[in-house]
C-alpha cells in the first residue's frame, strides 16, 4: 500500500525528520507558515532543511498555510488527504500552532489517518536552525478513529471486552458475554452472534476495534480493543459490570 505521510513544519527539524526516517513513506507532504513575517520565515527554512535532506530519495511537496486560519489550514489538509484517499496515511502533529494541530486532526479523523507525536527536550525557545537538535523520548503514535457518540450496545461491547483483558478470541464468545442473560438466548444463538458482528463491523470501520485473523482464509478472528477503545471501554466499564 502507497505510504504517505505529512507534517506539520514549525519550528523543528529534527522532531519532524525522525518518523519520516524511521519509517520512509512513498510520498512526502511538508506543510509550513507561508506568511510574510519572521515566524514564517523560519519555518520555510525548517521545511527547506527537512526537504533537502529526504527529497532525493522521497517524493516531496511543500504547502503554504497560515497557520493562525483554521479554515486555511482545514482546507488544505482535506485537499491532500482527499487525494490520497486509500493510502496509509501518518500525520505528524509534533510542530506548527495548536490552531493548525486542531485543524488537522479533524481532519485526519475523516480520513482515519494515523497520527504521531515526538517529545521535544529543548532547554531555551529556539533562535536559528542550529538549535533545532532536540528529540526527546520515544514518539507516540495514536490509532485513527472517528469521533462520535456510541449507542449503548456500542459501550456495552466495548467495556465487555476491556474486561477480558482488551481482547476476544472469537466474535461468538462475545456474544455468549452479551447475551447470555436474555431469555431466548439458548434458541436464537445466531441471531445474537449475527448482532454482534454487525456492531463489531461499525466498531472497525470507525477504529474503535481491530479484528485479526486467527487463522489464515478462515472466518475465525479475534477482536481487540484499539486505543480509542480502551479508553471509551474504560469510561463505562462500570455501567456493565
Amino acid at each position: 500500500m502507497r505510504k504517505v505521510h505529512i507534517a506539520l513544519v514549525g519550528f523543528d527539524y529534527d522532531r519532524v525528520l525522525k518518523p519520516i526516517q524511521t519509517d520512509p513513506p512513498n510520498k512526502l507532504y511538508l506543510f509550513y507558515d507561508h506568511k510574510k513575517d519572521e515566524k514564517g520565515e523560519f519555518s520555510k527554512k525548517c521545511a527547506d532543511a527537512i526537504g533537502d535532506t529526504v527529497k532525493q530519495i522521497i517524493d516531496t511537496s511543500f504547502i503554504g498555510i497560515n497557520p493562525i486560519d483554521f479554515k486555511n489550514c482545514f482546507e488544505q489538509f482535506m485537499r491532500v488527504l482527499s487525494t490520497e484517499e486509500g493510502s496509509d496515511i501518518t500525520v505528524n502533529i509534533t510542530s506548527s500552532t495548536n490552531l493548525a494541530v486542531a485543524a488537522v486532526v479533524f481532519a485526519s479523523s475523516i480520513y482515519k489517518a494515523r497520527m504521531v507525536y515526538v517529545p521535544g527536550k529543548y532547554k531555551n525557545p529556539p533562535v536559528s536552525i542550529d538549535d533545532l537538535d532536540g528529540v526527546g523520548e520515544s514518539t507516540q503514535s495514536f490509532d485513527p478513529f472517528v469521533p462520535t457518540k456510541l449507542s449503548q450496545i456500542q459501550q456495552k461491547i466495548l467495556a465487555t471486552i476491556l474486561a477480558k483483558g482488551g481482547e476476544v478470541n472469537s466474535i461468538s464468545s462475545l456474544a455468549d458475554v452479551l447475551y447470555q442473560d436474555e431469555k431466548d438466548f439458548e434458541n436464537k444463538k445466531n441471531k445474537y452472534r449475527a448482532m454482534t458482528s454487525y456492531h463489531i463491523q461499525q466498531l472497525e470501520d470507525l477504529g474503535y476495534v481491530k479484528t485479526i485473523e486467527t487463522e489464515a482464509g478462515t472466518r475465525k478472528i479475534k477482536v481487540r480493543l484499539s486505543d480509542a477503545g480502551e479508553v471509551i471501554g474504560r469510561l463505562y466499564e462500570n455501567n456493565y459490570k
